[in-house]
């Protein structure tokens, strides 16, 4: 009997400009390459499976998937490019100095404005 794959993913070829690779899963959930690597037998994991570097990062993205799903609900479902972005950015008007006084930053760059003219 024929095996039964499904397309999981695709994955552009960093040597050869324009192919593109399928990425399979088997009705027992193990995955292939239609890469020369796989093909070929070059690389196997550790249970003794072939695999590539295609294979790998596809699951790699696997991985980061749900922890990019997690930040964006606690996000808001914005990025967090978006949130960077959008986030007020208040300087504080007074800082702590070491000696243990105080330095008014306004009073200072309007006395520094005002000695310019």
């Amino acid at each position: 009997m024929a095996k039964i794959y499904t397309t999981v993913g695709t994955a552009l070829s960093e040597s050869r400009a324009g192919v593109v690779y399928s990425i399979k899963r088997d009705e027992r959930g193990d995955l292939s390459c239609d890469c020369r690597s796989w093909i070929n037998n070059q690389r196997k994991t550790e249970e003794g499976k072939r695999t590539c570097k295609h294979i790998e990062r596809f699951l790699a993205s696997q991985v980061a998937r749900p922890a990019a799903q997690i930040g964006a609900a606690i996000l808001g479902g914005r990025s967090a490019a978006q949130v960077w972005r959008d986030a007020e950015v208040v300087a504080p008007a007074r800082e702590e100095k070491p000696s243990g006084g105080t330095f008014d930053l306004e009073a200072a760059l309007a006395k520094l404005r005002q000695e310019r003219g």
